[in-house]
């Protein structure tokens, strides 16, 4: 009779701890890389800030054909030290100039139903970056009056961004503290420090402008409406949007 209320003892204690145990599982998750904290509340707060920016880049693309693959690089290369040599005639410096992309692929055609080599077409992408934006348009038209046979851009962006996007994560974080509060209120109950703070934001939260893109060029250079660029093309920078996302848990008072 002793061995067996030791056991129900033993069985009782085992059931208790095991119930102690799935009452803690039931705990809200705290943040990524936070242990659980009692007496706590955990938000979350975004943050955003708009402000104009101060750079633009534009994209310049050579694209030339020959018999002989170095025929062609050596056409695409000539019209690329064009478009640059055009470029830094307008103030830009070589330090903001960059290429980004060459490639040398054959060109096919079909003879009596047979696939055969034609020659060589070379690519060539040429990236510039400027700080003054009222040389955008100029900077179209000189692109494109030295050879360009494409230009991407302009694509407008901060020079300053991570100070900006501090100063979004600054807006996020009393996002949160506000959440928190409101929620700790409905409970009856304050919030104290904080305790943890993580950066939950997806990517750089830095969004840029594309104004206008894809100008199509004749391989003469050419735009098709037959005008300069400069005269046709008018940019708005507009205003870029930098956000923040932050997760937060405060002591409860």
């Amino acid at each position: 009779m002793r061995r067996l209320s030791l056991s129900v003892g033993v069985i009782s204690s085992l059931l208790a701890a095991a119930f102690l145990v799935g009452c803690q599982s039931q705990q809200p998750a705290p943040p990524s890389g936070v242990s659980f904290l009692p007496d706590t509340v955990t938000a979350s707060g975004s943050g955003t800030v708009f402000t104009a920016p101060d750079e633009a880049v534009i994209t310049y693309g050579v694209s030339r054909s020959a018999s002989k693959a170095d025929d062609a690089l050596a056409k695409a290369s000539k019209v690329a030290s064009d478009v640059v040599e055009a470029a830094t005639a307008l103030g830009l410096e070589k330090q903001d100039i960059q290429t980004t992309e060459l490639s040398v692929n054959p060109r096919y055609r079909t003879v009596n139903k047979r696939r055969v080599r034609a020659g060589y077409s070379a690519s060539i992408e040429t990236r510039i970056m400027t700080r003054n934006l009222d040389l955008i348009g100029k900077l179209l038209d000189a692109g494109t009056s030295a050879g360009a046979t494409r230009v991407n851009g302009p694509e407008f962006q901060l020079s300053a961004r991570s100070k900006v996007r501090r100063e979004a994560l600054s807006i996020a974080v009393a996002d949160a503290k506000a959440n928190a509060q409101a929620m700790a209120q409905g409970s009856g109950r304050a919030i104290g420090q904080a305790v943890a703070l993580s950066d939950t934001s997806q990517g750089y939260g830095y969004e840029t402008g594309v104004r206008y893109a894809g100008i199509g060029m004749t391989y003469g250079g050419a735009p098709r409406a037959g005008a300069g660029l400069v005269d046709i093309v008018e940019t708005q920078p507009g205003r870029l949007k930098v956000t923040a996302e932050v997760s937060a848990v405060f002591d409860l008072e």
